[in-house]
């Protein structure tokens, strides 16, 4: 399953600049794996023991926010966009 994943360039230190990456995942999970994989230390700084994204991050395929799906264990299907933001905060 060939899918987008696209990232802020306030992530480039997590991504070695890279904006949009292009990997093969059957799942988030699989997903996030793959790019530690790409980016040595990317799930350390993302995700937390268990391997889900620290709430100050958020995830989105096509659109929507994983947390309203099945989290790390959404499928994943050709042609899938991700999404990876950090989240906003205001004070």
């Amino acid at each position: 399953m060939s899918i987008i994943i696209r990232f802020p360039a306030s992530m480039g230190s997590f991504t070695q600049n890279n904006k949009t990456v292009e990997c093969e995942a059957e799942s988030v999970s699989d997903c996030l794996q793959k790019l530690d994989n790409l980016f040595p230390g990317f799930k350390e700084k993302l995700c937390d023991a268990q391997g889900k994204p620290l709430d100050s991050f958020n995830v989105y395929v096509n659109g929507e926010n994983i947390a309203y799906l099945q989290g790390v264990e959404t499928k994943l299907n050709n042609g899938d966009e991700m999404a990876i933001i950090p989240a906003a905060a205001a004070g």
